[in-house]
């Protein structure tokens, strides 16, 4: 099993609309780096593709939104989740409380049993998977063929100036005739992370924020996972 790589488990969460907002008009604090930090980037991307292909390691708060239509009722309400999301190199780490997932630029998912101290392959990619899948780790994301990448606005969010990039999938429309849609809000003072992501699916909507963010990524986060790639 995957954990959350597919990203749509059914979930009750606040209203997905309102509980974004709140988030994105700055409930929590994010680590602004310094003029220095910001130019020791060596080249600045050229396209919304390239600007998602090249993310900064960080550690920080991610919060999972995700509503799923109910009829005319539009969609329900619930909680939210909140994990702890990190990048470095070509992983990214998710500790969801109860367990810890990496994820690899092949879009493997490794998971670490703590009882046992060991780092055990969880998943293998899925040729099968639906195109928006994965989102969440724009890095790899990036990577996918036929996803077309544009940007079409600015935005703000936690007081960050964002660019909006969409990502849409040729042919990908529900039966009932409506898109499916992913955005990625990219902020330009924080090394062109991408701070938040939309997934608006026709019947189920699915929001990531991270907050708290900071640059300073500690070596233990990974330690295991570097372990496994150097024995390998």
């Amino acid at each position: 099993m995957r954990v959350l790589s597919k990203p749509f488990i059914l979930l009750t969460v606040c209203v997905w609309l309102t509980a974004f907002c709140n988030v994105a008009c700055g409930q929590s604090q994010t680590t602004v780096p310094t003029d220095k930090q910001i130019s020791n980037q060596t080249s600045k991307p050229t396209s919304p593709r390239e600007l998602l292909a090249t993310q900064p390691d960080f550690v920080a708060d991610e919060i999972l939104f995700s509503a799923e239509k109910r009829g005319s009722l539009g969609f329900a309400s619930g909680h939210r989740l909140v994990f702890k999301k990190a990048k470095k190199d070509e992983y990214y780490r998710l500790d969801t409380g109860v367990v810890v997932v990496y994820t690899d630029a092949g879009n493997r998912s490794f998971k670490y049993d703590a009882k046992r101290k060991k780092l055990e392959l969880d998943t293998e990619p899925d040729a099968k998977e639906d195109w928006y899948e994965g989102a969440d780790n724009p890095l790899f994301f990036s990577k996918k063929q036929g996803v077309k990448f544009e940007v079409v606005g600015t935005e703000k969010i936690q007081e960050h100036d964002c660019t909006k990039i969409r990502a849409t999938k040729e042919g990908a429309i529900a039966e009932d005739g409506e898109t499916e849609e992913v955005y990625f809000y990219v902020a330009k003072d924080l090394k062109n992370l991408v701070l938040a992501t939309e997934i608006l699916l026709p019947n189920r909507r699915t929001s990531y924020v991270l907050t708290n963010v900071s640059f300073n990524v500690p070596a233990a986060l990974f330690k295991d996972v570097a372990a496994k790639t150097t024995n390998s």
